[in-house]
């Protein structure tokens, strides 16, 4: 799904209703709540580098939450892309 897409739906939950994933972006919206200053806006992958590496692994992890204690070899490139704001 587009990310901008999410945004759009987090940012009018009256909206959720009728959306496949109603239950998920449900949850997600009483999550943000318990943030005290939150702000949602559509970022392009290319400058999150870690998000987009994180995503992509998803699809080879276990269904489920999947916590990390340390950052995984696998992402610390894209972690440093991020840092230096490289395209």
């Amino acid at each position: 799904m587009n990310s901008a897409l999410v945004v759009h739906l987090m940012k009018s939950p009256d909206t959720f209703g009728g959306h496949l994933l109603a239950g998920l972006l449900a949850s997600c919206w009483d999550f943000i709540k318990l943030i005290c200053d939150c702000d949602l806006q559509h970022v392009y992958r290319e400058q999150n580098c870690l998000a987009d590496c994180l995503a992509n692994a998803s699809y080879n992890l276990d269904l489920g939450v999947c916590w990390f204690d340390s950052m995984p070899l696998w992402a610390e490139a894209a972690l440093v892309m991020d840092r230096i704001g490289a395209l």
